[in-house]
């Protein structure tokens, strides 16, 4: 590997990481989408790491993708306003609440 892909790796991590850290003042519709991408650039960085042989890269990728899931489905902070419950997965594939059916804003 040489020293371009793995500056890229790590900047794509801390991107993420500070993407995660700026996002929560933004609207809910914002922080799922921005979700949405950083799930999809996740899956692409581990899927590239594994192709090019790089095992710290799939460590970091599959380590980064089991902590958005777990972000997602016990952070009181991606929960509906009108019904109060948690969003879950169920978020990533829909713009409303699958509870209550309340539109994200």
């Amino acid at each position: 590997m040489d020293t371009i892909e793995a500056a890229i790796i790590i900047a794509a991590c801390c991107a993420c990481i500070v993407l995660g850290i700026v996002y929560r003042k933004a609207g809910m519709l914002i922080k799922i989408t921005l979700d949405r991408i950083g799930i999809s650039f996740i899956i692409i960085l581990g899927l590239y790491s594994w192709a090019k042989g790089y095992g710290y890269g799939v460590f970091t990728a599959v380590g980064a993708f089991i902590g958005s899931i777990i972000g997602s489905v016990f952070s009181d902070m991606l929960a509906c306003p009108e019904c109060g419950r948690r969003y879950g997965l169920r978020i990533w594939f829909r713009n409303s609440c699958p509870h209550c059916g309340a539109r994200l804003k």
